[in-house]
């Protein structure tokens, strides 16, 4: 029974810890008004115009996507280097306006102006423009 309390108090500090830091993060990212990229009031629609906060890499399914975050974890930097030359991810500019296809708490699918290829991206690298 004392082991079990330990670990449900250990689970909750690290909860609560978590918590913040991201309250944190986030308020700061608010109140930064050197950043030309401002993060979103509102939950993303579908057809809304928004920009890539950093550079940043996407892939162009959603399989893809999970190699390279998979890739990007391991620090596998040879495979992830040739998923981008072999054309299955692309890397986007800081700034780099796009479309909301389907965001998504963890991964949001863009589309670039003029291109009907869907790509899909880490949710926090999509914010909305000024």
């Amino acid at each position: 029974m004392n082991k079990t309390l330990s670990w449900l108090i250990f689970a909750v500090v690290i909860c609560v810890v978590v918590f913040f830091n991201q309250r944190r993060r986030f308020s700061s990212d608010e109140s930064d008004s050197t950043n030309a990229i401002t993060p979103a009031k509102e939950s993303p629609t579908r057809g809304s115009s928004y920009c890539i906060s950093q550079q940043s890499v996407g892939a162009y399914s959603e399989k893809n996507y999970e190699l390279l975050t998979k890739y990007s974890v391991r620090k596998e930097a040879k495979l992830f280097g040739e998923m981008i030359m072999d054309g299955r991810a692309v890397i986007l500019e800081q700034g780099t306006k796009v479309f909301i296809e389907d965001a998504g708490i963890i991964k949001t699918v863009i589309r670039l102006p003029n291109e009907a290829d869907q790509i899909w991206i880490a949710s926090e690298f999509v914010k909305r423009c000024n």
